[in-house]
């Protein structure tokens, strides 16, 4: 596998390239329980400390928060936007207009020896509209702009405007992981450089890409949508939808998804790959969104995840996923 680094002013930027393996012992991918629930395009997802199940919408006005023992919780976000009309007596499940919309995508998180930190990240897909991110720096929340540092990446990628549509995050001891939709490329920071960032808004100086071939259904192709690290397993598990559209920011009709896993020893092809079925075995039409890991209730060769899907129509799907066997 060839892995090429090539210097453009002072900016180390490294490729290589991941595609689909045929696999002889993939997992199945199975829902064990699915709800649906009135919280808005659920979009991000993330385990917080004490077990809290952080949900965020792209287009929602609070932070969803699912407590094993206190139970569903909403959290105010710093940003206010317009909410839409109709949605108005809803209160904490209402949606801000789209036009107005910050468009959060995915969560990453990261806990050193004293603090915890996770961050919200925006799509990006409109310059100067959906180029924001939250930062909780344990109980303090504050506001960050992401415009210069997406532009510095895109611009790095050779990627214009309307390709730029970051879906999926997750961040290890060493890397902060960016997933872009479509193009599929899997995008790697060096966290002391992403801190930087957020400290002193120096722009990283190095960045890796890999490009990923990812199935399709009936022709289209899957875009990436979300992403976990598991520690465990050094890995990154991802999650991939399928919609009938040609373009990366549009919704179209909805065909079904994926989840896989990446193994940080080899980022040059997938350690597996499979479409989401129901408990019956079946392919199911849902829109996989985010995907993180909750505590294991016992070492056997499955795992659970507990994922999201934004249904298009105001309403979300929380689900737990099953995947089996895992070596």
């Amino acid at each position: 596998m060839k892995f090429v680094t090539i210097f453009i002013l002072g900016l180390c930027l490294s490729h290589n390239g991941l595609h689909a393996q045929k696999e002889t012992n993939v997992p199945t991918a199975q829902i064990s329980s699915r709800k649906t629930i009135e919280y808005p395009s659920a979009s991000a997802g993330i385990m917080k400390s004490q077990n809290s199940w952080w949900i965020l919408g792209d287009d929602a006005s609070k932070l969803l928060s699912i407590d094993p023992e206190v139970g569903f919780r909403y959290i105010d976000i710093p940003y206010q936007r317009p909410i839409i009309k109709e949605d108005k007596n809803k209160g904490n499940d209402a949606r801000t207009i789209k036009k107005a919309k910050l468009d959060w995508e995915c969560f990453a998180s990261y806990r050193d020896s004293i603090n915890e930190h996770i961050w919200a990240f925006g799509s990006g897909s409109k310059v100067n509209k959906r180029d924001s991110g939250i930062y909780w720096l344990n109980d303090e929340v504050h506001k960050i702009s992401l415009h210069k540092f997406y532009e510095h990446l895109r611009m790095s990628l050779y990627l214009n405007e309307k390709s730029w549509n970051i879906e999926g995050a997750a961040c290890t001891e060493k890397t902060l992981f960016l997933l872009n939709r479509n193009p599929s490329l899997l995008i790697a920071i060096p966290l002391e450089e992403w801190m930087r960032f957020l400290q002193i808004g120096e722009l990283p100086k190095t960045v890796e890409y890999t490009t990923i071939t990812l199935p399709h259904i009936n022709r289209f192709r899957a875009g990436l949508s979300g992403a976990a690290y598991d520690k465990n397993r050094q890995s990154l598990f991802f999650t991939a939808s399928v919609e009938v559209t040609n373009d990366p920011i549009k919704d179209g009709e909805i065909l079904g998804s994926f989840i896989g896993e990446i193994k940080l020893t080899d980022l040059a092809k997938f350690n597996w790959i499979a479409r989401l079925n129901d408990h019956t075995g079946d392919p199911i039409i849902t829109k996989l969104e985010s995907i993180c890991i909750p505590p294991q209730k016992d070492h056997s060769d499955s795992m659970l995840f507990h994922c999201t899907a934004d249904n298009d129509d105001g309403r979300s799907d929380i689900m737990r996923i099953k995947i089996a066997p895992l070596e």
